[in-house]
């Protein structure tokens, strides 16, 4: 383990002051945080055995260059004691897991959800990096939720390590893919990962993070005796939970919240899972490609709006259906807030001027959150003073840390500018 303030020289002849180990004993090698004058790093230095397989591998990624923002990209290599080492961006400790999709954030003491809104934000940069890689024939080979990182402040993502970044058909991967984000052929190692493979492990994280449960983990109770669960629902006979025609690993009652969930997604969303964990399952041209979801994500958003009562996300179109899963209360779709500007509400959506009007103001000024009536959905005044007023000229002033209950056709005043509730 590198000590506190021990001064490492890189080939580019800079030197970098250690600071603290960031992680050990995972991986390839351990993370350190490294300062090079004012500015903070962080060093990755491979285990002895790592170093050799990985050195040409990391020249050749400074040579290419960063493929986007997103990717947190090698900047600089040394040697400590005969082990490779590369100089990379520092993510900061208030950076949020990928698994934050999955598991949600905790709270006052308990996990909350993120907000539907932000997720299909995440989920789109993360789509949208992935198929900078995939155009450009190259692939990341591990992708899961443990591997990116995202930023709280402004929900944009930071991919971490892209050291496994290859051509996708040189076959030169020393990295095969994590257990329940790759493929069954490469999990058997009956086939090389590529590129097909991050297509592969990108629909499970969106289907977790929208689904809350991964797309092959269904009757677990039926798995044979003494038989390893991982390597029978992943590799020796998998099936897409929602299979259409083979309902061998259906989800157990308790999960069927989950089929309700899938049902209410646009038909193009259902076809593209159908794509990568039915006919793309062995067939790994088929999968759903990273830019076909950045196009579904954006038509997921666009038609998505909340149910007025209890906040639960809904698609406009999407079953024809006119009642809340959640809830079972009528749909009013979709609802929508007008200033100069109109956006759907989701719950824990937050709200600022510039959202709503031509303002610089980013700062949010209301929260969409459930009101003590029965769960129905409101705004929790984050600023100053939101007035409510009604068609009978009925006016309702709430301060800040009230909640106001939205009403359809009710005016709204913040500051001096109004905005109003409507169905679309």
């Amino acid at each position: 383990m590198l000590v506190r303030d021990r001064v490492l020289v890189s080939e580019s002849e800079k030197e970098y002051t250690v600071f603290s180990l960031i992680s050990s004993g995972t991986g390839q090698g351990d993370i350190y945080k490294v300062a090079c004058g004012d500015e903070i790093f962080a060093l990755k230095l491979f285990y002895e055995g790592e170093s050799d397989l990985m050195r040409d591998q990391i020249q050749v990624l400074m040579k290419r260059g960063k493929a986007c923002p997103a990717y947190v990209h090698p900047l600089d290599t040394l040697s400590v004691d005969g082990r490779l080492g590369y100089i990379m961006e520092y993510i900061p400790d208030s950076f949020l897991s990928g698994s934050a999709l999955y598991n949600g954030v905790e709270q006052n003491g308990h996990m909350e959800e993120l907000p539907f809104n932000v997720k299909i934000s995440v989920l789109h940069s993360l789509s949208e990096a992935l198929a900078i890689l995939y155009n450009a024939g190259l692939a990341l080979m591990d992708l899961k939720f443990d591997n990116f990182k995202i930023n709280p402040m402004d929900w944009s993502i930071k991919i971490l390590d892209t050291d496994t970044v290859v051509r996708s058909d040189d076959g030169r991967s020393i990295i095969e893919g994590t257990v329940g984000f790759m493929p069954p052929l490469t999990m058997k190692r009956e086939e090389v990962p590529t590129k097909y493979n991050d297509s592969f492990a990108l629909a499970v994280i969106i289907f977790m993070s929208l689904l809350g449960s991964h797309p092959l983990m269904g009757k677990m109770a039926e798995i044979p005796q003494d038989c390893d669960i991982e390597s029978y629902l992943f590799a020796e006979d998998p099936v897409y939970i929602w299979h259409p025609t083979d309902d061998r690993n259906r989800p157990t009652d308790e999960c069927q919240v989950t089929r309700s969930r899938l049902m209410k997604y646009p038909k193009e969303f259902l076809e593209a899972m159908e794509k990568t964990f039915v006919d793309g399952l062995y067939i790994k041209e088929k999968r759903t490609t990273p830019s076909r979801w950045c196009d579904l994500l954006k038509k997921v958003y666009d038609s998505s709006f909340c149910c007025r009562e209890c906040g639960e996300e809904q698609f406009f179109c999407s079953n024809g259906a006119n009642i809340c899963d959640s809830c079972g209360s009528e749909l009013v779709r979709p609802l929508i807030m007008l200033g100069e500007k109109s956006l759907p509400l989701f719950r824990g959506s937050e709200i600022a001027p510039c959202d709503l009007w031509e303002s610089a103001q980013e700062t949010p000024f209301v929260t969409v959150t459930a009101t003590k009536y029965k769960g129905k959905v409101g705004l929790l005044v984050r600023g100053d003073t939101v007035k409510l007023s009604f068609s009978d000229g009925r006016k309702i002033e709430f301060t800040r840390g009230r909640v106001a209950p939205l009403f359809i056709g009710a005016t709204y005043e913040y500051n001096n500018k109004k905005f109003i509730i409507q169905e679309g």
